[in-house]
């Protein structure tokens, strides 16, 4: 489903073999076209005899299910992934099996991942606006809200958010990291080139994986959709990079990425309606030098109306004292 770059499969490969167009699966799955590789799976697009459409089908990589153990984690996080129904998630329809193959079928989507929507605008020199962050923390938040009813997803990215030809923005590929160790989880991440977006507790496999960690990831995505870079060891206030991003949102950010889990936003949701609010235009302070002129000019207005009705002593007096108050700071 994802337009990622393509890997080849070998013998012996870690990769699914490649499934040739015209392949009929399970009886049912005629494939059309291979839409790309990821960490995870190999994704094609298929014509659904049964639903009579095209789907989306996610063919994972067999090494990844060579434990036991491995492959029932994985099999209960897609059934969870089945029950999830939300305009904000991709829908995953049914998990099949064919010989050796594992795979799901899923909503088909037209777009690009955001991932591919942050490199165009890097090669053209185009910036989101914050406008555009506040709208993607909105929608990203609620879905992530809603599916932390059931499971939570572990492996948020700019890979895995949707963003369709009509705009909408989807989730995708919740909990499909849950079949993987902890390690072999963490491995696959940094060999895909996605560690920036892991939260720090993922390399103590004495701590229980919580909401929080989406929580940090999600900050990561943003923080990189705002700033054009990646965050890279000890997060430094987003202001850095884009000086016009206000004192909230960096506060926001600062909690949201946070190295321990317990200094983070209790949800998610809290994360995102911390970060919307700040990344509103603050009025005041982008206009403080119009506030300080329009108050000084209404200042001379008040103390010229005096002035016209007292003598020019009284007058005097009431402009050195207008100024005392203003200060040397409305100078500036």
């Amino acid at each position: 489903m994802s337009p990622e770059k393509n890997k080849e499969s070998s013998p012996g490969s870690a990769f699914a073999p490649r499934i040739q167009t015209g392949t009929i699966l399970g009886d049912r799955f005629e494939i059309r076209s291979e839409l790309g590789s990821g960490s995870v799976g190999t994704c094609y697009a298929a014509y659904d005899r049964n639903r009579e459409q095209e789907v989306c089908l996610k063919v994972i990589h067999p090494a990844l299910l060579k434990d036991p153990n491995a492959e029932a984690a994985f099999l209960s996080a897609a059934k969870i992934a089945c029950d999830l129904r939300y305009p904000g998630i991709v829908n995953v329809y049914d998990i099949h099996r064919e010989g050796d193959l594992f795979f799901i079928s899923m909503e088909l989507l037209r777009g690009k991942t955001l991932r591919t929507e942050m490199e165009e605008r890097k090669k053209s020199g185009g910036r989101f606006s914050l406008e555009e962050a506040r709208v993607l923390a909105e929608e990203i938040g609620s879905a992530l809200t809603y599916a932390h009813q059931f499971t939570i997803h572990r492996a948020i990215k700019p890979e895995n958010i949707w963003i369709t030809n009509n705009g909408a923005i989807k989730v995708m590929d919740f909990g499909f990291a849950q079949g993987l160790s902890r390690r072999r989880a963490t491995m696959t991440t940094i060999a895909s080139a996605t560690a920036y977006y892991l939260p720090p507790e993922v390399a103590d496999e004495e701590v229980e994986l919580d909401s929080r960690g989406d929580q940090y990831s999600l900050a990561a995505v943003l923080y990189e959709v705002l700033t054009g870079e990646p965050l890279v060891g000890i997060p430094k206030d987003a202001s850095d990079a884009f000086p016009d991003i206000p004192d909230a949102a960096v506060a926001a950010f600062r909690k949201g990425l946070a190295p321990d889990p317990k200094d983070r936003y209790d949800s998610i949701q809290a994360f995102c309606d911390a970060l919307a609010a700040g990344l509103r235009p603050n009025v005041f302070k982008r206009n403080r030098r119009l506030v300080k002129a329009a108050v000084a000019l209404l200042s001379m207005a008040v103390i010229g109306s005096v002035t016209m009705v007292t003598d020019n002593g009284a007058g005097r007096w009431l402009r050195e004292r207008w100024a005392a108050m203003r200060g040397p700071d409305w100078e500036s």
